[in-house]
């Protein structure tokens, strides 16, 4: 079933000021019907559009006496109700009454608290709800089977209706429809008169709220101060069993005399405690995620011998590295032809090529279809192991140096020996030549 749940004096405020300028009235005794005549419109224009099976308007009757009791300022910035509307009201009721919309109110509760208590039953039961308000307390209401309609706005009508939903009220509030009331707690809401947190706007609500939570997945104590005043002892004491009935954890302390301090900081150290042990029990059974990386033998290219019969015809390089390199490279500039031989070989693309069989000469090609690039093949270095560009390996030892030839050399570089700078470069030199002539006589004698 589709209900049409309308905010009464939301609505009757709206259509009295929409109507305010007409000055429209009753020409037999000068009756005001402006707020009428926009009601009456408004409530057949919702009821062609939307199509609901039921409707309901909700009216205030009296002040909320479980807000009051709460904050006795509770909507006392609010101006008094224009005397023309008080005037209308009876009429607004027996017009709707005759247009078929039931008719709620009851003394000392808020028309916002029943609509919240009817949407609640009727979403339970599956049916679907439309809430027709302007006020933002009702975005805590809205779900799956729950939305929001607002009439336009009275500084700027050309708006129109608007349809909050999920989504929509997450994008108006930037907190979901779960998180509106912790939202209003901290930022407070200046149309009823209730304070917020000090120095908190929507800004920081909005930050606080998706970074911590809400409000009730925090732990909770209420500390009742100045106990050491008489009158503050007696408002403490006054409160306690409500307090302890909603299941909160009460202190009473005084800052002056010190009173009940120790307990205090004693429970909250308890309550700090448990929260880390939570913290970690979570992430210690939080579900792991493994990666497998990839295999640090995968070159990635390949090599293969194309063949013609048992002749192979070419060697042909396929992958994404080398293929890249080559389509980055200018054949035109001669040393970035060098460095594109040298990149190739310390990719290993040579130690393959020599592994499939390629000799100097053979026709090597990289990459595949028209942008592959074809070349003769020939080796860096004969021995496949090419040291950085602008040297040759083979005019250098062929082993590592001896940890105690390092350090010869260290010592010599860095201390010095009292010799001239030259004469030192050439003990260098020496040290290391002498390594290179014992490694060719040891060629020799084999």
């Amino acid at each position: 079933m589709r209900w049409l749940l309308v905010d009464g004096f939301n609505l009757v405020f709206r259509s009295h000021f929409a109507m305010e300028r007409s000055n429209l009235r009753r020409q037999s005794d000068q009756f005001p019907t402006g707020a009428l005549h926009g009601w009456i419109k408004s409530l057949q224009d919702l009821r062609d559009a939307e199509k609901p099976d039921r409707c309901v308007v909700f009216f205030d009757l009296g002040g909320s006496d479980r807000h009051l009791a709460v904050l006795p300022d509770y909507k006392g910035q609010r101006d008094d109700t224009p005397p023309d509307i008080i005037l209308q009201l009876p009429e607004i009721k027996k017009l709707t009454a005759l247009l078929g919309f039931a008719v709620i109110q009851e003394r000392g509760v808020d028309a916002d608290d029943l609509i919240a208590a009817a949407v609640q039953r009727l979403a339970a039961a599956g049916d679907e709800c439309i809430i027709v308000s302007a006020d933002k307390d009702f975005g805590q209401c809205v779900g799956a089977q729950v939305l929001q309609l607002a009439p336009p706005p009275t500084a700027n009508p050309a708006l129109g209706w608007r349809r909050l939903d999920a989504a929509g009220v997450e994008a108006k509030f930037g907190v979901p429809p779960t998180l509106i009331a912790d939202y209003l707690a901290l930022v407070g809401d200046t149309s009823d008169n209730i304070p917020g947190l000090k120095g908190v706007g929507p800004k920081t609500a909005v930050k606080w709220l998706q970074q911590y939570g809400g409000l009730e997945d925090r732990p909770r104590v209420v500390v009742l101060n100045k106990i050491d005043i008489p009158e503050g002892r007696e408002l403490a004491e006054f409160v306690l069993p409500d307090l302890h009935e909603r299941g909160y954890q009460v202190f009473l302390v005084s800052a002056v005399s010190h009173e009940g301090l120790r307990e205090l900081g004693f429970a909250l150290a308890e309550i700090v405690k448990a929260s880390r042990a939570e913290a970690i029990f979570a992430a210690e059974n939080r579900p792991r995620v493994i990666v497998t990386p990839k295999s640090v033998d995968d070159s990635g290219f390949t090599v293969t011998a194309e063949k013609s019969g048992a002749e192979t015809i070419r060697y042909r390089v396929v992958g994404e590295r080398p293929e890249r390199r080559i389509h980055q490279t200018d054949f035109a500039n001669d040393e970035a032809v060098g460095y594109l031989a040298d990149r190739l070989a310390r990719a290993g693309i040579e130690l393959e090529l020599a592994k499939a069989g390629a000799v100097a000469g053979d026709e090597v090609v990289i990459g595949e279809g028209p942008s592959a690039v074809v070349f003769d093949w020939a080796p860096t270095a004969g021995d496949l192991h090419q040291g950085p560009r602008g040297t040759d390996q083979r005019l250098y030892d062929k082993r590592r140096l001896s940890a105690e030839e390092r350090l010869a050399i260290h010592r010599i570089r860095q201390y010095g020996t009292g010799e001239p700078e030259e004469t030192v470069g050439e003990m260098v030199d020496a040290l290391i030549i002498e390594d290179f002539d014992e490694d060719l006589e040891s060629e020799d004698l084999n």
